[in-house]
């Protein structure tokens, strides 16, 4: 982290590096976010890499101008996300509270526009041969196989397939 700037605009630049780490149960290679001041707010980059073929990444412009003098906008419009990833596991949602026994993987490509307080999303999500188990259900949902598109009016199912098996 550094800070730089004045007390009333102060300017933040911010890095994070996860090497070797584990989200939910996903074992990724590297994380890393770099937050970085420019004109009218902030730069975002983030790569997610995982153990295997999976990565995640998603950067663009956040419009934030962070002040102490005066409440933050975060209805400046401007704000441009592009995120992308394949092979993203979903055990990443795995653990005690999340989906058991998760398989398979995850896709998603779009971008996310507008402000921070009101984002306007547009994203394409995908899943392949993916499955978890929810013992609430007594079921295995395996294999999962889905194609939606996602917007801020609408949400289109290309596909929505789920093969349940009754656990006892």
């Amino acid at each position: 982290v550094h800070l730089s700037g004045t007390l009333d605009a102060p300017e933040a630049q911010v890095g994070i590096v996860v090497v070797n780490g584990r989200v939910g149960e996903a074992a990724m290679r590297q994380f890393t976010v770099a937050l970085t001041p420019v004109e009218q707010g902030y730069s975002l980059e983030t790569i997610l890499d995982f153990q295997g073929e999976g990565h995640f990444s998603m950067d663009g412009f956040i419009p934030l101008a962070l002040r102490t003098d005066q409440d933050l906008d975060l209805d400046q419009p401007g704000l441009a996300l592009r995120l992308s990833g394949e092979g993203i596991p979903l055990a990443l949602g795995a653990g005690p509270t999340g989906l058991p026994d998760a398989t398979g993987t995850v896709s998603i490509e779009g971008e996310v526009s507008g402000s921070v307080a009101n984002p306007v999303p547009r994203l394409h999500i995908g899943a392949k041969n993916a499955g978890f188990t929810l013992l609430p259900t007594a079921r295995r949902y395996d294999p999962i196989e889905i194609d939606i598109g996602y917007t801020k009016e609408a949400m289109s199912i290309d596909q929505f397939k789920v093969t349940t098996t009754q656990l006892w």
